[in-house]
C-alpha cells in the first residue's frame, strides 16, 4: 500500500490536468473540508527532492486556499505515464464529469495505456481471425481485453461506449475545448458533440459561433443554418453566372429569350403591376 504522509503544499508541482480546475467547485470543496476535514487524501509521486501530484487537483487548491501548509498524501511510486494512468481512472469514476470530459478522459487513457502496453484496436470477428493471428495481433487483443476490462471496472462503461467516447474526442477540434466547455448544453451532451464531431473544424467553427451568438440553440440548429446559408449561397452563384450569360447575348438572342418565357415573364409583371389591366 502506498504510504500516506503529510506533504508540504508548496513542494508539490502541479502539470498540466486532464480535468480543468473549476473555481466554483474548488470554492463548495473548501467549505466542505473546513467543516469536515480531508476525508480523500490526494496522491502524489516523488520527482527529485519534491514531489508532482497525480490526483487531486480541486483538493489541493481547496486546501491550499484555507491556508493549509501541509496536506495528506498518497506518495505513489509511477512514472509519468503511469500518473496519467491513475489521474484518469481517478476522474473517470466520478459522476459529475460532462460527456466532453468523459470523452477527453477516454480518449487519454487509451493514449497513456498504449504508451505502456502497447497499441490496441477496436476487435472484429475474433474466432473466423484466431487461425491467422500473428503473435503481434494477438499481443493487441490481450492489450485490448485489459484495457476494456480495467475501464469496465473502474466506470461501468461497455467496449463499445468507451471507444464510441474516444472516435467523438478524434474528430473534435482540439482548440475549440475551451469554448466547448463554456457551452455546457453542449458539452454536457454526447449527442451533440457526436454531431459536431462528423463535422469539418471550420464547420464545427461556424457552429460554435452561432451558438454562442444565441442564434441557434443546439448543434443540430446549426448545422440546419449552416447548411441554409451554403444552399443560399449556391443559389447566388447560379444567378450570378446566369447574369453573366445574358449579358453576352445579343438583342436577338434576348428577344428569342423573351419568345420562350413569355409565360413566365408576363406572369412577373403582372405581379410587379407593370402591365395595365
Amino acid at each position: 500500500m502506498s504510504p500516506l504522509r503529510d506533504i508540504w503544499i508548496n513542494e508539490i508541482a502541479v502539470s498540466d490536468r486532464a480535468r480543468q480546475i473549476d473555481e466554483a467547485y474548488v470554492e463548495g470543496l473548501a467549505v466542505i473540508i473546513e467543516a469536515e476535514g480531508l476525508l480523500q487524501p490526494i496522491a502524489v509521486r516523488q520527482v527529485g527532492e519534491g514531489y508532482e501530484l497525480v490526483a487531486g487537483a480541486h483538493r489541493l487548491k481547496a486546501c491550499a486556499a484555507l491556508g493549509w501548509q501541509a496536506i495528506p498524501a498518497l506518495v505513489v511510486e509511477a512514472n509519468e505515464t503511469e500518473a496519467v494512468l491513475y489521474e484518469v481512472l481517478e476522474n473517470l469514476a466520478r459522476n459529475e464529469l460532462s460527456a466532453l470530459d468523459r470523452a477527453r478522459h477516454f480518449a487519454r487513457f487509451k493514449h497513456a495505456y498504449e504508451a505502456k502496453y502497447g497499441t490496441i484496436e477496436r476487435g472484429g470477428n475474433r474466432k473466423s481471425q484466431a487461425a491467422e493471428k500473428s503473435s503481434k495481433n494477438q499481443s493487441a487483443d490481450v492489450a485490448l481485453w485489459s484495457f476494456h476490462e480495467t475501464i469496465a471496472e473502474r466506470t461501468g462503461f461497455s467496449r463499445r461506449t468507451v471507444f464510441a467516447y474516444v472516435a467523438m474526442w478524434q474528430g473534435l477540434d482540439p482548440s475549440q475545448y475551451e469554448r466547448l466547455c463554456a457551452l455546457p448544453a453542449v458539452a454536457g451532451h454526447f449527442g451533440q458533440l457526436k454531431q459536431l464531431s462528423d463535422q469539418a473544424h471550420d464547420v464545427q467553427d461556424q457552429a460554435l459561433g452561432l451558438i454562442e451568438a444565441e442564434k441557434a440553440g443546439s448543434v443540430a440548429d446549426a448545422l440546419d443554418l449552416i447548411a441554409g446559408l451554403h444552399r443560399k449561397s449556391g443559389q447566388d452563384a447560379v444567378i450570378g453566372r446566369a447574369v453573366s450569360a445574358w449579358g453576352r447575348l445579343s438583342q436577338a438572342q434576348r428577344f428569342g429569350l423573351f419568345d420562350n418565357f413569355e409565360a413566365d415573364i408576363r406572369a412577373y409583371a403582372a405581379e410587379r403591376g407593370w402591365l395595365d389591366g
